[in-house]
């Protein structure tokens, strides 16, 4: 996935959280570790990453995000030792971190997110203005304390390796090996993001029983194949429309020589509460590896059943 949900939809984003949250399925993970411009590995918990890598792993990128909301791309790997994000040299390079820089992480499980507060070597938390490149957020809100900026995204994995140690930082801000800024090879995005190509989608058109609430959802084969690990029971539908959650059981029914995935329990509420009607589309938005499902019901024009 290359542009986290939240970064797409944050306030369905915030919605979800609160809904994990209340289920118990999104523990809440706090940790403390070193984000350094001399170092690729951001280290995680061994505690949390033995409950963790299973999920961590096959999803095998996540995001961390800074209080402005600006994201960096990081990818999940295992050491031998234990896991990592990576890549927290460009991180550091980033946000202007010129010696190993102390850090909590707040995992939540949507886009696998990593938010991150500056702290002290005693963990108290430090003032952190943002961005140094390539717009320098920070000297703006030193001047300006609640100017509006726009939020970054940054890809981690665009820089190869041999290029790393030539962008930390001295300590008077200028970059090493460069003859200004203009000439570092920043992969900072603003995206114009196509959804199509973040997420999949399918159409259902409403049938009377699926009206009255006497049908299950069926998911098409290849969302199925694609989207659904076998071991999946569960997933949140979302009402775009008014942003209810609806937690719904996913299930598998063997009919003879296949096997089909279906929405169950929490369709009918949604369902209902949605007023559907026969003869009305719901256009169904995910990703791989869904926690959630968006649904965008298309209301039928009288006499177009």
């Amino acid at each position: 996935m290359n542009f986290p949900f939240s970064y797409l939809f944050p306030d369905i984003a915030e919605s979800l959280k609160s809904v994990y949250q209340s289920m118990g399925t999104n523990p809440h993970f706090e940790m403390e570790t070193i984000i350094s411009p001399y170092e690729p590995k951001i280290p995680l918990p061994n505690d949390f990453w033995m409950v963790e890598k299973t999920r961590l792993l096959s999803e095998g990128v996540g995001f961390i995000r800074d209080d402005y909301n600006n994201y960096f791309k990081v990818y999940i790997g295992n050491d031998g030792d234990g896991g990592c994000l990576y890549d927290g040299s460009v991180i550091a390079m980033y946000c202007g971190f010129s010696k190993p820089q102390k850090v909590i992480l707040s995992y939540q499980i949507i886009d696998n997110e990593f938010q991150m507060k500056v702290v002290d070597d005693l963990g108290e938390e430090v003032k952190y203005l943002g961005l140094l490149f390539p717009e320098d957020q920070q000297s703006l809100r030193s001047v300006v304390p609640n100017c509006v900026l726009q939020s970054a995204f940054v890809d981690t994995a665009s820089f190869e390796p041999n290029v790393l140690p030539q962008l930390l930082l001295r300590e008077d801000g200028v970059v090493f090996g460069y003859n200004g800024l203009d000439d570092v090879p920043l992969n900072i995005e603003h995206p114009d993001v196509d959804i199509n190509q973040e997420y999949f989608h399918w159409e259902v058109k409403i049938t009377k029983s699926m009206a009255a609430g006497r049908n299950v959802l069926h998911i098409p084969k290849h969302i199925a194949d694609k989207c659904f690990p076998p071991d999946q029971n569960s997933v949140v539908l979302v009402n775009q429309e008014t942003e209810q959650l609806y937690l719904c059981a996913v299930t598998t029914s063997y009919p003879p020589g296949r096997c089909t995935r279906r929405i169950g329990r929490g369709w009918y509420g949604f369902a209902k509460d949605a007023r559907l009607k026969h003869g009305d589309k719901v256009v169904f938005t995910l990703p791989i590896s869904p926690e959630f499902v968006l649904a965008n019901i298309i209301r039928c024009a009288p006499g177009n059943v």
